[in-house]
């Protein structure tokens, strides 16, 4: 009997540590993007981390732009809710080697594709260049954009 029991705390134990592992491991940062905000249309860009278009003078022109949204894409199980998942997401002007921004998000539902998507509105900031960092507990991504102006 004993050694029953004990095998089957064993597995019960065994069970709930991997059950702890995968809850911990739900979120992952999948990817960073940015979408200037056009202040003479009201819109936003395609993705210039993906696409970088030329980002020289967007302060003036038909794209007009002095601000841009960060949009972080987080993957987990689809339909489901990470009350444990937590990200930090900072932005930083390295002309003046200062953070700009900082922003915490936790607890994250998921959709049928298994994503979620958390903003970060950054204004003034379109003529330096711009690192953003995305922490997890477990990883970090980031992501370059060098806006530059001039004549």
């Amino acid at each position: 009997m004993f050694k029953f029991c004990c095998r089957a705390g064993l597995r019960l134990a065994v069970l709930v540590s991997a059950i702890g592992t995968a809850a911990a491991q739900q979120s992952t940062v999948e990817s960073i993007r940015v979408h200037l905000f056009k202040e003479n249309t009201g819109t936003l860009s395609d993705d210039i981390v993906a696409n970088n278009p030329g980002l020289w003078n967007v302060i003036i022109g038909d794209n007009q732009a002095e601000s841009f949204l960060v949009s972080i894409v987080i993957s987990g199980k689809p339909d489901f809710y990470d009350r444990d998942g937590r990200i930090v997401v900072s932005v930083f002007d390295d002309d003046a080697k200062k953070r700009v921004a900082q922003r915490s998000f936790r607890g994250f539902l998921f959709g049928k594709d298994g994503r979620t998507y958390k903003p970060v509105f950054v204004e003034h900031l379109t003529c330096s260049r711009v690192r953003i960092v995305v922490r997890t507990r477990a990883s970090e991504k980031s992501e370059t954009v060098t806006f530059r102006c001039g004549e």
